[in-house]
C-alpha cells in the first residue's frame, strides 16, 4: 500500500507515527532483520522531534539532530552516521511518495570514522566499569574479549566442556583448524567460578555447569554477532563508557599479552595467522610506551 501526502498528514498529525513507519517499511528492499533495524532508526528520530515538541510536517534541522545524536551515542561514530543513514532513507521515502520535495539529510555525510579508531582498545579503566556494571554472565562476557582474546564467534561457540575442571585454560576450537588453549587471567578464573555457582554448580567441588557458556535467555541458540554487538552495547551504556567493537576488547587482550609475550606468541594466543593483524596492537603498544 502506498501512502498519500493527505494519508501522511493525517498520520503525523494525529501522533500515529508507527503507523507512518509500517507503510513506509513496507516500500523498503532487503532482508526483514535491515528494514526493522531502519525502523528502530526512525523512532529516535521521532524521539528526538518529541523532545522538541516538532514533528514531520515542519522543516527538520540535519545539523542539530547530528549534535543530538553524538551526545546520545557518546561519541561513537558509527552509531551516529547508521542513524543519519537511516533518516536520510525516510526522507527519500517522503520524496517518492509526495510528501516533501527536500531531503534534509541529503549531502549529510556524518563523521569520518578511520579503521584505526574503530579498533582502538578498551582502556583499562573502562574494562574495569564494565566488570563493575555486569552481573556473573556479562562479566565472563568481557573478560573471554578482554583477556582472553577469543573472537565474537569463538565465544558464542564455548562451552563449560572447552573450559578446563580447574577454570585455568579454555581450548579454543575452529572449524577446520587446530584447536588452541588459552590462559585464564586470575579475574576471568573468579568470573567463570562466580558464573558456575551461579548455575548451580560448585566447581570447588568437581561440579560444573553444562551448555553454553554464554546463552541467550529463554533460548538454547548462538550467540550472533548482532546479539553480542547489542550485549556489549547495554553493558557500556549501564557504565557510562563508550561503546567499542569487540574488537576493541581482543585489542586489549592483545596489549595485555605483549607485555609478557613475544609478537608470534600472541598470534597463536589470539588465533591469527599473520603478523598484519597484530600491527594495529602492536602499535598502540608503541604510543602507550612513548607516551609513559
Amino acid at each position: 500500500m502506498s501512502l498519500t501526502p493527505a494519508e501522511f498528514n493525517t498520520l503525523v498529525a494525529d501522533g500515529r507515527t508507527e503507523a507512518l513507519f509500517t507503510l513506509l517499511l513496507d516500500q523498503l528492499d532487503g532482508p526483514w532483520n535491515t528494514r526493522k533495524a531502519v525502523r528502530s532508526g526512525w523512532r529516535v528520530l521521532q524521539r528526538f522531534l518529541d523532545e522538541r515538541g516538532a514533528s514531520l510536517l515542519q522543516p527538520l534541522d540535519a545539523d542539530a539532530y547530528q549534535q543530538w545524536l553524538t551526545h546520545e551515542y557518546r561519541g561513537v561514530v558509527a552509531s551516529t552516521n547508521n542513524r543519519l543513514t537511516q533518516a536520510r532513507k525516510l526522507y527519500a521515502l517522503l520524496i517518492a511518495a509526495g510528501v516533501t520535495d527536500t531531503n534534509p539529510f541529503e549531502g549529510q555525510a556524518g563523521q569520518h570514522n578511520p579503521a584505526d579508531r574503530r579498533r582502538r582498545a578498551y582502556p583499562p579503566d573502562d574494562v574495569l566499569e564494565l566488570l563493575a556494571h555486569s552481573g556473573p554472565e556479562d562479566a565472563v562476557l568481557v573478560l573471554l574479549g578482554a583477556h582472553a582474546g577469543l573472537s565474537g564467534p569463538e565465544v558464542s561457540r564455548l562451552t563449560w566442556a572447552h573450559i578446563d575442571h580447574d577454570l585455568t585454560t579454555i581450548t579454543v576450537t575452529r572449524p577446520a583448524t587446530p584447536g588452541r588453549s588459552v590462559p585464564c587471567s586470575a579475574e576471568l578464573q573468579q568470573a567463570l567460578a562466580a558464573l558456575a555457582e551461579a548455575r548451580g554448580a560448585t566447581p570447588l567441588l568437581g561440579q560444573r555447569p553444562s551448555g553454553r557458556v554464554i546463552t541467550l535467555p529463554q533460548s538454547a541458540d548462538a550467540l550472533t554477532d548482532s546479539k553480542l554487538r547489542a550485549r556489549i552495547y547495554r553493558i557500556c551504556e549501564r557504565a557510562g563508557v563508550p561503546y567499542r567493537a569487540w574488537q576493541a576488547l581482543r585489542n586489549h587482550a592483545a596489549l595485555r599479552f605483549l607485555r609478557t609475550h613475544t609478537r608470534q606468541e600472541v598470534m597463536v594466543l589470539l588465533g591469527v595467522h599473520s603478523l598484519t593483524a597484530l600491527l594495529p596492537s602492536i602499535r598502540m603498544q608503541q604510543e602507550n610506551l612513548s607516551d609513559s
